[in-house]
């Protein structure tokens, strides 16, 4: 309860006006984000934590495989630096604009800075690129202070 408390409190908060659940083709609503997947096995599959929900690599075996699983990774990851690389991100480095969207999509992303809100807030936790290049910057991979 109380992890999930203040998260889940920050994303309604940052939820645009009329915003209702998403809901598949029927009109039916959609899973809860926090829901587990019926296989049990959470959201997150492999070394790269790929997004059961989003990306049907997840939804195979294929995710098992340490270097699938990273290639499939790298390949995502690339894909949002590509994207954001001469677009707008009101002022965001593409390094946190492409960690963000590896966790919420580029089109996820795009919706939180066209609402005024930072890249981050359309993430799980609402942290995940400050958080990763944090990581990065501790290890010595040049992260740190290059949020914004």
């Amino acid at each position: 309860g109380r992890y999930l408390r203040r998260p889940f409190v920050r994303i309604i908060h940052a939820l645009p006006e009329g915003w209702r659940p998403p809901r598949d083709r029927k009109g039916s609503a959609l899973p809860a984000p926090w829901a587990i997947p019926s296989d049990g096995l959470g959201w997150g599959r492999g070394l790269g934590q790929i997004d059961f929900g989003v990306h049907e690599f997840a939804r195979t075996g294929n995710w098992r495989g340490p270097m699938e699983n990273i290639d499939f990774a790298a390949r995502r990851l690339v894909k949002a630096i590509r994207y954001w690389t001469g677009r707008d991100g009101r002022g965001w480095s593409v390094a946190a604009l492409a960690a963000d969207s590896y966790n919420a999509s580029e089109g996820g992303v795009q919706r939180a800075l066209d609402a005024g809100l930072p890249p981050d807030a359309a993430t799980t936790g609402g942290n995940y690129s400050a958080d990763v290049l944090a990581d990065a910057g501790a290890f010595g991979f040049g992260g740190g202070a290059t949020v914004a």
